[in-house]
C-alpha cells in the first residue's frame, strides 16, 4: 500500500518492530517507548526530517505527551491533530470524565471513585451485580475486570 495519502506519505512509527502496521506505510521507524528519555526528542527529529505536516497518535498514553508538546511540533511545521491539553487530561482519567459528563448533563454511566456509596447502593437493592472495576488512567481495558 503506498501513497495512501493521495499526494503525501505516510509515516508510521511503533516501539516494536513487529507492529503490522509498520509495514503498510510508506515508511516507518522503531522508536523508543512513549515512557523512555529521548521519545519526544525522537518523534521531533523524525517530524522535521520527514517534513511531516500533520501527526497524530493512535495510543492514547501518548496523548498527553502530544498535547503538552504541541508548541515544539508547531516550531517545525508539524501539526498535531490534538485537542486541549486540558481536555486530553480529562478524557485519560475516567473519574474527572465522569464528573464532567454528569456537570455537563451527558448521560454517562453509573460510577463511584469510592466503595461505601457501592455497598450502600447494593444493600438497598439500588444496584446490583455484575459490576465492572477500570482504573482511572488504564489503557486498552488492561486491568478491567468483572466483580
Amino acid at each position: 500500500m503506498k501513497d495512501v495519502a493521495g499526494d503525501g506519505l505516510v509515516i508510521t512509527t511503533d516501539c516494536s518492530d513487529l507492529a503490522p502496521a509498520l509495514y503498510v506505510t510508506d515508511r516507518y521507524y522503531v522508536v523508543p517507548r512513549v515512557d523512555a528519555p529521548g521519545y519526544m526528542e525522537t518523534i521531533l527529529d523524525i517530524c522535521q526530517r520527514e517534513q511531516v505536516a500533520v501527526c497524530f497518535s493512535l495510543i492514547d498514553p501518548e496523548l498527553p505527551l502530544l498535547a503538552a508538546n504541541q508548541h515544539r511540533f508547531e516550531e517545525i511545521g508539524t501539526k498535531v491533530m490534538i485537542s486541549p491539553p486540558e481536555a486530553v487530561a480529562r478524557a485519560f482519567d475516567k473519574w474527572q470524565m465522569h464528573k464532567f459528563c454528569v456537570q455537563h448533563a451527558i448521560p454517562t454511566v453509573r460510577s463511584w471513585i469510592d466503595p461505601e456509596p457501592v455497598r450502600a447502593a447494593l444493600a438497598s437493592g439500588d444496584l446490583s451485580f455484575p459490576l465492572y472495576a477500570k482504573p482511572r488512567t488504564g489503557s486498552a481495558s488492561k486491568d478491567n475486570f468483572q466483580i
